[in-house]
């Protein structure tokens, strides 16, 4: 299996899906919480965004309760 992780700039949820598609990608894990406040809405938005839009498979992780 390949494995990579990658850093980029821009809009997140258009950037993860323009990034899937040119490395034409099975499968993409993204974190669905870990922020507080108005980091947290927006980071489930782009989850949701990405699950909604992408062609492969998305698997979600959540943070470990405290």
């Amino acid at each position: 299996m390949k494995v990579e992780t990658i850093y980029t700039e821009g809009n997140p949820d258009h950037e993860i899906i323009r990034i899937v598609e040119k490395r034409n990608a099975d499968l993409i894990v993204l974190g669905t919480h870990g922020h507080t406040g108005w980091n947290r809405f927006t980071i489930g938005a782009v989850v949701a965004f990405v699950v909604k839009h992408v062609y492969c498979d998305v698997f979600t992780v959540r943070p470990r309760a405290k």
